[in-house]
């Protein structure tokens, strides 16, 4: 199993879609954490993520023969997981916060010990479409095109959702990091 650490993403697919379940093992292994972490951000519960994450290796291994570039398994991964963290605000009526209600919701939370609870709050009270194109560059460390691939948009298209996604963070917790320095 430690040889396949090294071997890259798109022959572990490859393998897989052959019948190598050690292989889907390995996949599983090298991007369960990070799937959970991207949908964690995304849903902001630890158990609705954990649950869409299973779902998402399910689908993984049912639809194996889709993947049509296992060189780009990990856009296509990403793709599902947003696709699923999407469909799972949907259900659960996720209701978009402007950004005007996140910076009044936030000036009064509780006080945050750290930068990073401070940053995951601010990304809660992000729309779902900016929290998503921030998580997966920021966080997840797509590439452009990754994330056009991703999002089924153009590069430009991602650089400027992602400036979009920037200044709404910023705007967000500009109020909480002025009254940290105070």
């Amino acid at each position: 199993m430690k040889q396949m650490l090294q071997v890259p993403d798109g022959d572990l697919v490859v393998q897989f879609q052959a019948g190598d379940d050690i292989a889907f093992v390995a996949l599983y292994n090298r991007y369960k954490l990070s799937v959970y972490r991207f949908c964690l951000r995304m849903l902001g519960s630890g158990d609705s993520a954990k649950d869409v994450v299973q779902g998402i290796f399910v689908k993984v291994y049912e639809r194996r023969l889709q993947i049509r570039s296992p060189e780009s398994f990990r856009s296509w991964l990403f793709t599902v997981a947003r696709n699923d963290c999407l469909t799972s605000l949907r259900h659960a009526g996720d209701r978009v916060c402007l950004a005007d209600e996140a910076t009044a919701h936030l000036a009064t939370e509780h006080h945050y010990d750290d930068a990073a609870g401070i940053v995951n709050a601010g990304l809660a009270h992000l729309a779902p479409g900016d929290r998503e194109v921030l998580l997966l560059r920021e966080y997840e460390n797509l590439t452009y095109r990754q994330i056009a691939e991703v999002l089924s948009i153009s590069e430009s298209a991602v650089k400027s959702r992602l400036f979009t996604a920037r200044r709404r963070i910023f705007e967000i917790l500009k109020p909480i990091m002025h009254e940290r320095k105070d």
